[in-house]
């Protein structure tokens, strides 16, 4: 009977998990450069990526114990801004989920230089 209750648990909270709207991510973010550099222990490990959107390109990076994947360059991804951060569309093993990245830095795409 126990294990029955488990069972049905489980199934109910695989079945609840929501996948997510493709229409909340409206812009286009392309992956301009990556990098990754493993630290050891001590300083873990270093993922950066810079994404370009119309106006834009971000400086986003994840650090700290675990592996992370960094995408190839000029990949394309569907994303949305957030406050301190970007949240990408991505696709993986057939599944739709979002990755959080936060933001280091920002670089204007179209300034002019002007001497």
């Amino acid at each position: 009977m126990k294990y029955l209750l488990v069972s049905l648990l489980l199934v109910t909270v695989v079945w609840a998990e929501k996948v997510p709207n493709e229409a909340d991510y409206p812009t286009e973010y392309q992956v301009v450069t990556t990098s990754a550099i493993s630290g050891g222990l001590m300083l873990g490990n270093f993922c950066t990526m810079g994404l370009r959107d119309e106006t834009h390109t971000f400086i986003v990076q994840k650090r700290g114990h675990g592996g992370y994947h960094v995408w190839d360059s000029k990949a394309i991804f569907h994303g949305r801004r957030e406050k301190s951060g970007i949240s990408l569309l991505v696709q993986d093993k057939g599944k739709l989920k979002i990755e959080h990245w936060p933001i280091a830095g920002t670089v204007m795409a179209n300034s002019a230089i002007t001497h």
